[in-house]
């Protein structure tokens, strides 16, 4: 008697464990048979430039591959041995930067009002001294050149402080 009662619940418990485990095996079966492969097709953004110098005119390209703000600091010194000479300090009275259109001068930096694209360049700067350096010293110019992701602009104005257009 006992069995008669006990046969209804494991029969019941052995329906709902077989219906739960075709339930799970045709979904994992349907899963894997149904669904491709999904291929990753993000790239994170880099974003990089480089300063060249030819005759004086120095140009930045956008080495990153996302468009990008660029902005440089121009630091002058006259040097003698290859190393900065200090005992007669250069001033921006010493040298003239002749900025290409596009260039604008605010706080020190010159920062190119468009974006530039992956792989292109701004228009460059030109750089020279004025006047005469002292007895064996070199005019010597270092460009330091910054970029950062022109989208969203907001991005440029918050770091640099800089109005991108």
């Amino acid at each position: 008697m006992e069995f008669k009662r006990m046969k209804k619940p494991i029969l019941l418990l052995l329906s709902l464990i077989l219906v739960v485990g075709v339930a799970v095996g045709g979904t994992a079966a349907l899963l894997t048979v149904r669904l491709k492969p999904v291929e990753n097709t993000f790239y994170p953004a880099a974003v990089d430039c480089a300063v060249t110098e030819k005759d004086g005119a120095y140009t930045v390209t956008n080495q990153g591959n996302i468009s990008a703000y660029i902005r440089v600091a121009v630091v002058a010194n006259w040097t003698r041995d290859g190393k900065v000479y200090g005992l007669d300090p250069i001033t921006a009275e010493d040298y003239r930067i002749t900025a290409a259109e596009g260039w604008t001068l605010l706080n020190g930096y010159y920062y190119y009002t468009q974006p530039v694209e992956p792989g292109a360049a701004a228009l460059p700067l030109v750089v020279s001294a004025v006047g005469e350096a002292p007895e064996g010293c070199v005019f010597s110019v270092r460009v330091l050149a910054e970029a950062i992701q022109s989208e969203p602009v907001s991005a440029v104005q918050e770091a640099w402080g800089f109005p991108a257009r």
